[in-house]
């Protein structure tokens, strides 16, 4: 397995499945093939699996928000220092945008190719008491991103009002969602 970043992540033995689990936290992603297993906790936030079936290669991100405002992008690259925006701090990776570019790259550099690639998007639920939606921006954010770039969404649990957690079994490309009854 391989994770970008290892803020937060922690591996650890999902005994309901028989293996060990890369924990992923907002902001980070993970790539898995045979045997790999990533597990995530959301609620409004997005987490999108991605699979090449051809390599049996998968990746899962988690991200809170769909993208920077412009001055927002421009006080974390800097004055003048926009090249540092894809190298830089992982806390970019927290954003829709910034997370998918990076999962796919990663994806593409480990030999998946873009075309075969294909998509299961959860979270986005609606857990907060504000005006503004976080999830459902997530939502409309990640399904056109997906259409823009052509990769297909096989399957999806997003909205709602409850939290999900996310096992993701990379290679066979298998995704269990729980949620509170």
């Amino acid at each position: 397995m391989s994770a970008d970043k290892k803020l937060g992540s922690a591996v650890y033995w999902v005994n309901r499945f028989k293996r060990s689990a890369v924990n992923l936290q907002p902001g980070e992603f993970c790539i898995a093939s045979k045997g790999g297993m990533i597990v995530t906790v959301l609620g409004s936030c997005i987490s999108v699996c991605l699979h090449d079936p051809e390599l049996k290669l998968g990746g899962m991100n988690h991200f809170m928000l769909p993208h920077m405002a412009g001055k927002e992008l421009l006080d974390v690259a800097g004055p003048g220092n926009k090249s540092s925006l894809l190298n830089g701090a992982s806390h970019l990776s927290r954003y829709g945008d910034v997370a998918m570019e990076r999962l796919i790259g990663k994806m593409v550099v480990m030999g998946c190719q873009k075309d075969r690639l294909v998509a299961k998007v959860f979270g986005g639920a609606s857990i907060s008491t504000s005006k503004v939606d976080v999830g459902r921006k997530n939502i409309s954010f990640i399904t056109e991103y997906l259409k823009n770039e052509g990769i297909p969404c096989l399957a999806q649990d997003v909205g709602g009002v409850f939290p999900r957690k996310i096992y993701f079994l990379a290679a066979e490309n298998e995704v269990y969602v729980s949620k509170p009854l």
